[in-house]
């Protein structure tokens, strides 16, 4: 091992033992994750994910986050319906900024108070109340039990579904608009996805700056067309900012 070798190595033992801390803020954790080179764990054969970051698909930094946190705000929804969550990283790190709904089958107690060591230690207190002011838990089974969380935001992170389970959803809440990382072996593929939830503007598509395998973000809103014809079933969007931000452009709103 050479110098640079030996200093990622011991950024990876301090990432590692910090991830283990309960009361590690988001800010530390970006500290660290931007001493670390990008897409650094990309292939695991060769460089393992350390620690509980080995259950997280996506490990993001600050510039992914600030990323997914302006898409994320252009559909002005009133949550970030995360499906599919695992370990709970991304999802913990835009709860200081929206309100999250995490729903996946990990987040379970024991009898004795453990969480289910899968998750990451930052939310096991959350884990254990179900329910924070933002963050919310659901198992995949309950999630469609009367659940009224007013507008949202459908994030998928590395899926593995069915459009007729995406459908589902659709059925369900009233989305705004849905957000994906995609990377290698996710399915279905991205517009077959949004064509499943009834989101039908053109996607927008940027790579992600990540410690884990490459990957990008696609976003996709519902049209005013769409949102007229939805509009029956209580569903909307703010089409007119999702495009703007897809443009680049400054709007009023933002």
């Amino acid at each position: 091992m050479n110098a640079e070798d030996d200093l990622q190595a011991e950024i990876e033992i301090a990432l590692t033992a910090a991830m283990t801390d309960p009361n590690l803020s988001q800010g530390d954790y970006y500290d660290l994750c931007a001493r670390l080179p990008s897409h650094c764990w990309a292939y695991e054969f060769i460089s393992p994910k350390p620690g509980v970051l080995q259950n997280c698909c996506f490990i993001p930094k600050i510039g992914a986050m600030g990323l997914i946190g302006r898409c994320v705000a252009s559909f002005g929804a009133d949550v970030v319906l995360s499906i599919g969550s695992g370990a709970g990283l991304l999802e913990w790190l835009l709860s200081p900024r929206f309100k999250v709904i995490c729903v996946d089958y990990f987040y379970t107690v024991s009898d004795s108070g453990d969480v289910n060591p899968w998750v990451i230690p930052q939310l096991h207190d959350a884990v254990r109340k179900l329910h924070e002011p933002w963050l919310t838990f659901v198992n995949p089974d309950d999630v469609f039990d009367d659940r009224d969380c007013g507008s949202a935001v459908l994030l998928c992170c590395w899926p593995q579904l069915k459009p007729s389970q995406l459908q589902r959803y659709a059925e369900h809440f009233s989305l705004a608009g849905c957000i994906f990382l995609i990377g290698e072996n996710c399915h279905p593929e991205p517009q077959l996805a949004a064509e499943a939830l009834g989101c039908d503007l053109p996607g927008y598509s940027e790579e992600v700056d990540c410690l884990s395998q490459p990957c990008a973000l696609w976003s996709f809103a519902k049209s005013p067309k769409s949102e007229i014809q939805q509009a029956e079933k209580g569903l909307g969007c703010d089409a007119k900012l999702h495009a703007a931000l897809h443009a680049g452009k400054e709007t009023d709103e933002t």
